[in-house]
């Protein structure tokens, strides 16, 4: 399986009620599925099932996916059927059911942070093709939190659900350009050190600066902070005095900070991927590295000829969220920010004058609302305030919302809900990507509740100054809009282990055993875990035991057949019985039986001088076998739509 550790994600952590809407898999005993993936390469695959017109499989590593750098981990991936000739774009969103919350725990992109209770949202669009089948979470969910039965993951005996959202991403068919006749804002800031040769003081602060609506502020000790011995220089991302957060707000940025070669590319980078926690006991909210760089190096190579030391910070990512102390987390608001490549699905509005469409809206409740366009079977509009929406605290930004067109909640009687997330876009000519935005609680729209939407997309004054890129070529500008409808969930599989059998042993005498000629036998059929099976034994071996080895296989009956894609776990001890004493010749299975794999054993079961030395019996000369039953597994599907 290929990797996926080298994923950029954007973490954002949360509950929602709303079930996986593409794919749902239930297990009735964890520690089942985790010793029968012993026998497939430690994963377990669901069955194909379909979303966005491509057939998919879910991927569940219970015991974490070593090669992935999963250990210790559920690792949870999605594998689309490698029957594709072209490409696809989809957004991948895992599930795992928490019976303590009654809520789903939601994951989706790269895990970076280990976080107990949490919703792990990446904007990125995940491109499948022929060469890139598979795409998913290597550190999905520590495995200590989720097998502590009190976190509410593993519940009723070892019941669990997993689940999964594959958004297909549809090329833009709704669109409308508004023409008159007549970025996120700078990710980087700068710091120019002069006459670091002579600084004096332990720590310096630079000028504060504005990212993802924080306020942010670089400390430098040029000699060295506590623990590094004077001999490297510190650096640390500090959220600025005036900045301060409320009791249980988090903010996590991701980014880089760099020292800069003053003559080439040789710059000095790390980077940063860290929570700054608001005001309890023991938070700090700064973060970065005692040993950023030795005074050797940098004196050497990263001072200019003014003795001036330029740094930069680069910033990916800015996350706040709040939790609740009532209870375990969950958010209040949690709002990703991203740049994307890929356009708006659901609608784009380009206009050619800004100025224009701000004179316009003077007129129609300081708002402009699109023409109505389709997306889940639904009509929508999109409504952009480009002076900002006061009415909502959205004074000084740009503010973007959807409205649901009343009539489609009118369907069915009584009126139905809609489900859906929102994902809002404003294209940057400068960086050739568009602003992305979402709040990623599944929003609820009903008859009193026909309008969703963010009133602090983007600062205006950022995104009105033509030197960042919003406004281009003369007042032009493009927003758009996702509308992801929530369907209900259609795929399913309900996976369970029988352990407990009126008589889990099948026995099965070989009379006269030394005087059969036959290539092999087949025992009579007999039914176990609501199955049906034989056992099939070649007396002077199969053709790979070269007539020195039993060869003894457990096969499905003929007429007890697999489904496509169905397949069956069995756990098991086969036995030649020592006629004289308890010395058993035991071997355990441990196996997945599906349509092209019908049949498991050994072809070198036991040597034949050995079982004609001691394992047959006196009286009928006759070979003793066994088959005990320890688990055979079942699954229960949704039907095929």
């Amino acid at each position: 399986m290929g990797s996926s550790s080298a994923i950029v994600s954007t973490i954002v952590q949360n509950w929602r009620e709303h079930p996986p809407s593409s794919y749902s898999l239930k297990v009735h005993n964890f520690s089942q599925l985790v010793n029968s993936t012993t026998a497939s390469d430690d994963k377990y695959q669901s069955r194909l099932f379909s979303s966005g017109g491509y057939n998919w499989r879910l991927i569940v590593y219970p015991n974490g996916n070593g090669k992935d750098d999963g250990s210790g981990f559920i690792s949870m991936y999605v594998e689309i059927d490698s029957k594709i000739t072209t490409e696809v774009f989809a957004e991948l969103r895992f599930f795992v059911y928490n019976k303590k919350e009654n809520k789903y725990f939601t994951i989706q992109g790269q895990l970076l942070l280990a976080i107990t209770f949490s919703i792990f949202l990446d904007l990125e669009v995940r491109r499948f093709n022929a060469l890139k089948t598979v795409w998913g979470l290597q550190q999905f969910l520590p495995l200590d939190t989720f097998n502590d039965l009190k976190n509410g993951y593993i519940f009723e005996g070892g019941h669990c659900e997993f689940g999964v959202d594959v958004i297909v991403a549809s090329p833009l068919t709704n669109w409308e350009i508004l023409s008159f006749d007549e970025k996120l804002s700078n990710p980087k800031f700068s710091w120019a050190v002069k006459k670091f040769s002579d600084l004096k003081e332990h720590v310096y602060t630079s000028d504060s600066f504005s990212m993802g609506g924080r306020q942010w502020v670089l400390k430098m000790y040029p000699k060295g902070a506590s623990g590094s011995d004077g001999k490297w220089l510190s650096f640390y991302l500090f959220l600025a005095a005036g900045d301060t957060l409320k009791a249980d707000e988090k903010v996590f940025r991701q980014g880089h900070i760099r020292v800069l070669d003053p003559l080439g590319s040789n710059h000095i980078e790390l980077k940063t991927n860290r929570w700054v926690e608001g005001p309890v006991e023991g938070s700090y909210t700064g973060w970065g590295w005692d040993q950023f760089l030795s005074l050797a190096e940098l004196r050497k190579s990263y001072l200019d000829k003014k003795d001036t030391l330029n740094v930069e910070v680069e910033f990916e990512v800015v996350v706040t969220w709040v939790e609740s102390r009532m209870g375990s987390r969950s958010a209040v608001s949690t709002i990703v920010e991203k740049w994307r490549e890929h356009p708006p699905a659901s609608y784009s509005l380009k206009i050619q004058s800004f100025s224009r469409l701000e004179n316009s809206t003077a007129f129609s409740d300081h708002k402009f609302q699109s023409r109505k366009f389709s997306s889940g079977g639904y009509k929508w509009r999109l409504i952009v305030y480009p002076k900002g929406n006061q009415k909502d605290n959205g004074s000084g930004f740009i503010s973007m919302y959807v409205e649901i067109d009343s009539k489609s909640l009118m369907v069915f009687t009584p009126p139905t809900e809609i489900f859906a997330e929102l994902r809002f876009f404003v294209y940057n000519k400068k960086e050739n990507k568009y602003f992305t935005i979402q709040d990623v609680e599944v929003k609820r729209f009903n008859a009193l509740r026909t309008v969703w939407g963010l009133v602090q997309v983007l600062p205006y004054d950022t995104f009105n100054n033509p030197e960042n890129g919003y406004v281009f070529e003369g007042g032009q500008c493009e927003f758009g809009v996702d509308v992801i409808v929530a369907p209900s969930l259609t795929n399913w599989e309900i996976h369970s282990f029988n352990e407990k059998f009126s008589g889990p042993k099948f026995s099965w005498a070989l009379k006269n055993f030394s005087e059969l000629n036959v290539n092999n036998l087949t025992s009579d059929i007999f039914s176990m875990g609501g199955r049906k099976w034989v056992l099939r034994l070649y007396p002077k071996g199969d053709t790979i035991a070269d007539g020195k080895w039993l060869s003894i296989y457990l096969e499905m009956a003929a007429s007890d057949t697999l489904k496509e894609d169905e397949k069956i776990f069995v756990q098991a001890n086969l036995r030649v019985l020592d006629p004289l004493g308890s010395n058993h010749i035991q071997l355990q299975m441990n196996v997945w039986f599906e349509v092209q794999n019908a049949s498991w054993g050994w072809n070198k079961f036991m040597s034949l001088a050995e079982l004609r030395k001691a394992y047959l019996d006196n009286k009928e000369h006759a070979l003793n076998v066994e088959m005990e039953f320890k688990v055979v597994s079942a699954t229960n599907y949704s039907p095929i739509i």
